[in-house]
Formats: C-alpha cells, structure tokens, sequence
C-alpha cells in the first residue's frame, strides 16, 4: 500500500503483512511528521500482488514505530534512494543516446561515404582506361608519323645521292659503302630502311639495299609472300601501292625465330624521279614501349588517388565519430543529471538544487523540472496552512 506524509507529501510503500493492529502510526523520515496508518486502507489487489508498485516507488520495509531510531530509518530511507537512482543509470546505458547517435548517423554516414568512394573509384578507372586508350592513339599516331617523316627524309637523302653519282649502277648499291649506310639506316632499337625497285620489264621487283646480302637482286616479293602466307595480302597491299609513285603505310603480321608472331609498321615513299622506293619498318612492340610507360604511370597515379580517397574517408569518418561521441555524452550526461534530480524531488528531496546550464530544450526540460520542484513545495506549505 501507498502512504504519503501530509506534512511534506514524501510517499512510502509499505508491506500490508508488515501492520499487525487496525491502526499504527509511523514517523515520516524527512519532517518527522507522525503518519496514521490504517490497515482497512488496504485494498484487495495490493494484497494479491504487493510488489505491483516496486517499480515506482521507493521500498520501506515495514512499519517504523516512534521508537525506532531516527538514524537507523534515514539509512534506509539512503539506501532505499541510492538504489533507486542506482537503477535509473543502469537502465540508461542499456541502449544510450551516443549509441543511437552512432547508429542512425555514424552508419548512414559510412554507407554514403561507401557508395561515395565506390563510385569514385569506378569513375577514376574508366577515365584511366579513356586516358591510356586516347594516349595509346596519340602515341601510336605520332610514332607513324615519324616513321613516315624518317621515310621521306632517307628517300631525299638517297635522291641526292644518285644524282650526283650516275654513273652507280643498281648491283652495285649493296657494295657502295656510303650509299649503304645512308640508306640502311636505324630506326627505333631493331629495324632499318631499305631500298627495292619497282617491276622492270619481266615484272621483276628486287631489293638493291639490304642488310640480308642474299635478298639483293632476287624476287623479294614472291619471298616475302611464301613466308608470310596468310599476312602477305596486308604486306603486298602497302608493297605494290608504292609502284604508283604513291607513298603508302600499313600493318602487317610476321613470325620471328622463335615462331613467335608479331606486328610492324611500314612505309614505302617512292624516291623521286627513280625506280627506287624506300622501305621502313618498325616493330609494334616498340611503338607500344610510350604506350606501356604512360598505362603504368597512369595505373600508379590512379592507385595513390585510391588510397587518397580512402584515408580522407577514415578521417572523415573518425572526425565525425568524435563529433557524435562527444556531443551525445555531453548530452547523455544533462539528461541523467536531469534523471536523477527528478528522482530525488519524487522522494521528498525537495531542496535539490538543479544546474545546467544550457540553452537549448535540454535547458527547457531544467526548467520545468524547477518549476514542479518550486511548484510542489508551494502545494506542501499551503497543506500546511490549512493545517
């Protein structure tokens, strides 16, 4: 059963089983007020189920008579009140406001920073393949340029040189030490050029120039299309376009010593007012060295801003962890305080003093727990009064 002191309005819970007369008096442990207590108040369901109100009010084991000591009963009306409070706490760490705060925005965030940075990622790769396919063609375009470049520099070159030796004869060019390392000269870390003639009159095309002696004077293309077999209609179409006097350029498949398959580019630039045509090739392997170079650079320059990306992520993520965690305990603790302070003006503490001081709803919520406080000593004097 539930009594309440009609002096300060300090309420007890008592065991119905612990009153053995009709009516007993017991002292209140805040004002010393003396609390008639009459075991007709009790009703039916508080004696079914005594332990209903546990809970919401404060325990007091048993009636205390006038002559029990004052101090034995304001240790146990102590210890009633910090175990109460006691619970209070325990209650509101189970399932927290900082956790709350961590839960709902804390992961929002990482999930949002987790879509960020995917599709981050994702953007960068495909601008680093468009980088390196656009490179790759750029670098490809320049290089052909350059061997044609190289081509027509060696065919003036070799012009030259004819007109101003006529008297050279074409089975002699091989053996013409000057005119040989003017034609045949490098390009790239492997090819060369080279110098063949176009069909005479038994439709005969040979090779005049080469770093292959036994090539010179026989039918290099029908020996280039035995052993180039299925690429040789790619070789004979850039081969038999410079017969026109028409500069022409184009890939072709070959295998090397090993059986190995690869790629060159060539270009054959007639040499002007002669029936020569100088011929330069250069490996694919070569043109694609400042292709790799690039694709590498770009790869490396994609992973650090990967992992860029990744560390401001983790900052970010732990700035804002830190921002909640501090915030949401700083909050947490004013509404505790706030917690135990009602708890103890509900058991009669009626002078306890309430500090916080902000000015948001948290000091909204200070407030109003002041004005009940104010509000109810003011309902315990005018009780008083009319006493």
């Amino acid at each position: 059963m539930i009594v309440f002191c009609e002096e300060c309005g300090k309420r007890y819970r008592i065991d119905p089983s612990k009153i053995k007369r009709e009516k007993v008096m017991a002292k209140c442990q805040s004002c010393g007020y003396m609390i008639k207590v009459s075991k007709a108040e009790v009703t039916p369901q508080e004696q079914r189920e005594p332990r209903l109100l546990e809970k919401t009010f404060v325990e007091f084991d048993g009636i205390h008579q006038p002559d029990q000591p004052a101090l034995e009963r304001e240790e146990v009306h102590k210890s009633a009140t910090n175990k109460m409070l006691k619970t209070s706490d325990v209650k509101s760490r189970k399932f927290g406001l900082t956790t709350k705060f961590m839960l709902f925005i804390l992961v929002p965030v990482i999930i949002i920073y987790g879509i960020s940075v995917f599709f981050s990622m994702k953007n960068i790769s495909q601008n680093r393949d468009l980088i390196i396919m656009e490179g790759s063609k750029a670098i490809l375009s320049m290089a052909e340029e350059r061997t044609v470049m190289f081509s027509s520099t060696v065919a003036t070159q070799t012009k030259h040189y004819l007109l101003n030796h006529p008297d050279l004869e074409k089975e002699n060019f091989n053996d013409d030490i000057n005119f040989k390392r003017l034609v045949e000269q490098k390009l790239g870390l492997t090819d060369y050029t080279y110098l063949f003639s176009v069909p005479d009159e038994n439709g005969l095309s040979s090779v005049w120039v080469h770093q292959d002696s036994n090539l010179i004077g026989t039918d290099f293309p029908k020996t280039m299309i035995k052993n180039l077999n299925k690429e040789s209609h790619k070789w004979w179409k850039i081969y038999n376009l410079a017969y026109n006097g028409k500069k022409s350029k184009g890939y072709y498949k070959y295998q090397d010593a090993k059986g190995k398959e690869r790629e060159k580019f060539m270009v054959c630039t007639p040499v002007e007012g002669t029936d020569y045509v100088i011929a330069t090739t250069l490996h694919v392997k070569e043109l694609s060295l400042p292709v790799k170079k690039l694709e590498r650079e770009i790869t490396d320059l994609t992973a650090k801003m990967g992992k860029l990306n990744v560390l401001g992520m983790a900052v970010g993520l732990f700035a804002i962890a830190l921002i909640i965690s501090i915030y949401g305990r700083n909050l947490t603790r004013k509404i505790r305080f706030l917690s135990q302070v009602t708890e103890r003006i509900s058991v009669g503490e009626l002078d306890a003093q309430i500090e916080v001081n902000s000015k948001d709803e948290i000091g909204d919520l200070a407030d109003a727990i002041s004005r009940m406080q104010a509000s109810i000593r003011l309902s315990i004097e005018r009780l008083r009064g009319r006493k």
